[in-house]
């Protein structure tokens, strides 16, 4: 099991067009063309405490890296390729319920000695259990839906960003339509 996941998405707009929204979406001021994006978890985490990444928040959990390149076509549409890394099993939050599920054993087994109730070590083995299954769920659940999660929530916030930037061109008389030039 690969912990990237690698793809591309094909835009019709420019490649400059959607280079000043991915600047805008990662928080470049003055429309600034941003055409790489390189992030590692320390990147991450100091994007989550920018506005943009606290709306990007459900997808930025989820990741433990994050790659964009921009590149333009020949048809004059952009291609946005994407390389998205996948929580490790050392994600912190998995890390937190594991250890809980620990002290609820060593908790089990030492309140079942203390007191002779097997049945209270049986109750505590039963909710570690549980725990531990628990973890073990939202860990996968958040390595599989890793790009459903970066189209729902990335994609959607630079078509936004790609709408005010092509309305601001409009504006300025700077947008240049590909049916206008053929």
């Amino acid at each position: 099991m690969s912990n990237f996941v690698n793809g591309e998405i094909r835009i019709s707009e420019p490649a400059s067009l959607v280079s000043i929204a991915l600047g805008g979406v990662f928080g470049e001021s003055g429309g600034k063309p941003v055409s790489r994006v390189r992030l590692d978890k320390a990147g991450i985490k100091k994007y989550q405490r920018t506005e943009e990444g606290k709306c990007l928040k459900p997808f930025l959990m989820a990741t433990s890296s994050i790659e964009l390149e921009l590149r333009e076509s020949l048809r004059r549409e952009s291609v946005l390729r994407y390389k998205l890394g996948k929580l490790t099993w050392t994600n912190p939050l998995f890390v937190i319920i594991m250890v809980e599920c620990l002290i609820c054993v060593f908790l089990g087994i030492g309140i079942g000695i203390l007191i002779e109730m097997p049945l209270m070590t049986l109750l505590m083995l039963i909710i570690s259990g549980i725990l531990g299954l628990y973890g073990v769920i939202i860990q996968l659940i958040l390595r599989k839906n890793i790009e459903k999660n970066f189209h729902k929530h990335f994609l959607s916030r630079l078509d936004r960003y790609i709408d005010i930037v092509r309305l601001k061109q409009i504006e300025d008389g700077t947008y240049q339509d590909e049916s206008e030039e053929d």
